[in-house]
């Protein structure tokens, strides 16, 4: 083990017993305290914005706690509500009151604005890390690269293949005495033109962008004429900028709608 990874996600305790988090603030920062006295190097935080009836007084004053601990690297999520949770429900009931769309965006700068003044490089779209400390898996999976994930609930592509272990540990050590392998849960093969267009699309995560001549060796064309409308369109709305070393990126006012960015590559 050379990395741990501490789900704060706030600490504010209101907030917390809000999403039903089964730690308080105290807690968390006594596990924190743990790791820090243990001395170790390679450590993240992962936190929450556009919680329900979160403030940015909260989420700043969250951020900056955050900061003091120096961890050496930083997980910033926006919140999103998924069909078939307590918060879909609510939602679906109209009984959820989320931030704003300019409330979390505002949210968003906030962070930035924290992040780099503390000496945070913002690498990905929800990640923030300290000059070399870039989580090494974060990028092999928005780069659409090779994984191996081993454990129970853990995720793997490897050979045009995605694949999830079952969350159960009983099942899972079951299934390792009986057939010597672990027992898969999802399961799905991928083709070129999937693996393509994913690959566009969780590039134009990472800050540095997608790499023209990176997706051309992969899959075999010249993708300034394959997505020649998608990328013509996207500069043009201010969307997509290419940068002099060959790669293809969002502008800093594209970054909240990245999945609208996205639309214009599926249409191709």
């Amino acid at each position: 083990m050379n990395r741990f990874s501490v789900g704060v996600q706030s600490f504010d305790n209101t907030l917390l017993k809000r999403i039903g988090r089964g730690h308080s603030a105290e807690e968390a920062r006594q596990t924190l305290h743990g790791i820090q006295s243990c001395d170790v190097k390679n450590w993240n935080l992962d936190f929450i914005y556009g919680l329900p009836g979160q403030t940015l007084h909260q989420w700043s004053d969250t951020l900056q706690e955050a900061i003091k601990w120096q961890p050496s690297h930083l997980s910033l999520y926006n919140l999103i509500v998924e069909e078939g949770t307590p918060f879909g429900f609510m939602q679906d009931a109209g009984s959820l009151v989320l931030p704003s769309e300019d409330e979390q965006y505002a949210m968003m700068e906030v962070a930035d604005a924290l992040m780099q003044k503390a000496g945070y490089e913002h690498y990905e779209i929800s990640n923030y890390a300290k000059a070399g400390f870039q989580c090494k898996h974060n990028l092999l999976y928005w780069q659409n690269r090779e994984y191996l994930g081993v454990g129970t609930s853990a995720y793997s592509f490897l050979d045009h293949h995605r694949f999830a272990h079952t969350s159960s540990v009983k099942e899972y050590i079951h299934h390792w005495q009986e057939h010597n392998s672990p027992l898969v849960s999802e399961d799905e093969f991928t083709t070129p033109d999937i693996e393509l267009t994913e690959t566009i699309l969780m590039g134009l995560r990472l800050m540095q962008g997608v790499s023209y001549q990176e997706v051309n060796r992969r899959f075999g064309i010249h993708f300034q004429e394959r997505f020649r409308e998608a990328i013509a369109t996207g500069i043009q709305r201010q969307w997509l900028e290419e940068t002099s070393q060959g790669y293809l990126r969002l502008t800093p006012q594209a970054i909240p709608i990245g999945n609208q960015v996205s639309l214009l590559f599926l249409k191709d």
